[in-house]
């Protein structure tokens, strides 16, 4: 990723815990919190500096009392690049951790990326630290923590909450409900004493308790006989987007294809494009469209391309598992789905066009403030481009007439694409996309696509089977002057590293020895 990472500035910065379900696409987790960061100009910091056994020994009170606190939480500089080292560790550290702790100033621009995230599930804000539940109990004991009940009481006391509950949660490992019936006695025992009334079911306050026990990559399962660290934290917020995975569902979705983007991932490509309210979106490659529908939930006004003529229109044969072989509906179609969701005021239209014929069929003109897209490599979906005489040109223009299709290979289609997104997007807009790789071969950045009028923000591998995967590239038009040699060079496309199609489907489809 090369997204800035703005670290906090003043010792005012609070400590919260970003708490991720496990193992749900963690690779993704870095680059979409950095980029929603720099969307809501959230300035935080990650403990990339210390080690994890250091930052395992720092308490949340001391780092809020001392300036040595905060230098432990350090920033990544605006300069930093592909293959920093701060970056990859970073990177690194917050993909194998479900409990993720940081620094930062503002709480209100914190909740604003949290709700907007597709990952995280919810926003605590860490009370006390400590190595185990022994240490905390006295600290309940003692008082220390009654600058806090207090602060929660006056929550109850403006009529901000009524209802509440204690939560336990141990990550990496389980626990009977007794076990953790017993925690909360123990707390109660230590003088913990909330006003309000309990309640399980719908609470206005949750406490947490958390215990982060180590999972050990290469033994398979936990082997300390110690948590980490253990905390004490309300909880602030959920991921928002969270109950739009469950709302935009594609089981319940009216059109759908064979390549339909699954609705998690579509919204972590919106994330790392930093789509907003109000916003053009663009998907040169639209298929079913449900890639845009995310981005129309958001608030962008969502304009689609595509090749095949039956698929804008909703014509053919359904891919739903209840219609299998039969035609699609009349209202099986783009627009269907925007309908359905309450936001067809969001859908500009769905055209039929050539991608690979972009610069005759756009006006000359930054368009577009982002473009995400899925391109079809030939695997789930074949690519198709309109077959066209040696002169350029289509092989008849008669009104009724459809022209044949031809082969599209996947480093055309990419080259088209980078070329459109340096003559379409604002500048400053992103383009988010994917490219499939075959992992063997995979060198990171040095192996994606390369174009002068974008610059490279991040690039996340998926794994598609044992031999291949699909990278998630997130890229971003350079603020330069238009000049007619510019335009040449957008015009020109992409400097494709590795394209051979039909070693990537031979790859994917062949059988693990």
């Amino acid at each position: 990723s090369m997204e800035t990472i703005t670290s906090p500035t003043t010792t005012e910065a609070r400590e919260y815990i970003l708490l991720y379900a496990s193992c749900e696409y963690a690779q993704f987790r870095f680059a979409e919190f950095v980029s929603l960061a720099g969307l809501f100009d959230c300035r935080f910091g990650v403990p990339i500096l210390a080690s994890s056994s250091q930052f395992g020994r720092m308490n949340s009170l001391a780092i809020r009392q001392r300036n040595a606190g905060v230098h432990d939480w350090t920033g990544v500089a605006a300069e930093a690049s592909i293959g920093n080292n701060k970056l990859q560790l970073c990177s690194t550290w917050w993909r194998s951790r479900s409990v993720v702790c940081i620094l930062c100033e503002d709480e209100i621009k914190l909740r604003q990326v949290v709700k907007r995230s597709a990952l995280i599930k919810s926003l605590l804000r860490v009370w006390q630290s400590t190595s185990c539940l022994l240490t905390m109990l006295n600290h309940v004991t003692n008082g220390e923590l009654a600058p806090y009940l207090a602060e929660a009481s006056s929550g109850f006391d403006n009529g901000a909450w009524t209802r509440w509950r204690m939560c336990i949660e141990l990550v990496n490992v389980s626990a009977a409900m007794d076990f953790k019936v017993g925690i909360v006695d123990q707390f109660g025992e230590a003088g913990l004493d909330m006003p309000g009334q309990v309640d399980l079911k719908k609470p206005e306050f949750e406490l947490y308790y958390l215990e982060h026990w180590r999972y050990d990559l290469t033994a398979g399962a936990v082997t300390d006989k110690t948590p980490v660290r253990v905390y004490l934290a309300p909880k602030l917020c959920s991921g928002q987007s969270r109950a739009a995975l469950h709302n935009l569902s594609l089981s319940r979705r009216i059109f759908i294809g064979n390549t339909s983007m699954n609705v998690q991932l579509a919204f972590i490509m919106c994330n790392l494009a930093r789509v907003s309210p109000g916003q053009l979106v663009v998907d040169p490659f639209v298929g079913s469209g449900s890639i845009l529908v995310s981005a129309g939930y958001l608030g962008a006004y969502c304009l689609g391309q595509d090749v095949d003529y039956n698929i804008v229109f909703g014509l053919g044969k359904s891919t739903k598992a209840e219609m299998r072989r039969q035609k699609r509906t009349e209202d099986e179609r783009l627009s269907a789905n925007f309908a359905q969701y309450g936001i067809s005021n969001r859908f500009v239209d769905c055209l039929v066009g050539d991608a690979s014929q972009h610069v005759g069929l756009w006006r000359h003109s930054a368009l577009f403030d982002t473009v995400l897209t899925d391109p079809p490599y030939g695997i789930r979906e074949r690519s198709r481009k309109v077959k066209r005489d040696p002169d350029g040109g289509p092989k008849k223009l008669d009104e009724n007439y459809f022209p044949p299709k031809e082969h599209y290979s996947l480093g055309d289609s990419v080259s088209d694409l980078l070329g459109f997104c340096a003559m379409r997007l604002v500048p400053g807009g992103r383009c988010v996309y994917w490219f499939p790789v075959i992992q063997s071969e995979y060198k990171g950045a040095d192996s994606l696509p390369v174009h002068p009028c974008l610059q490279l923000i991040a690039s996340v591998e998926l794994p598609m089977t044992h031999r291949t995967a699909r990278v998630m590239v997130c890229v971003q038009r350079l603020p330069m002057i238009d000049t007619p040699e510019l335009v040449a060079m957008a015009s020109n496309g992409a400097t494709i590293v590795n394209h051979d199609h039909h070693q990537l489907r031979s790859s994917h489809y062949s059988r693990k020895k």
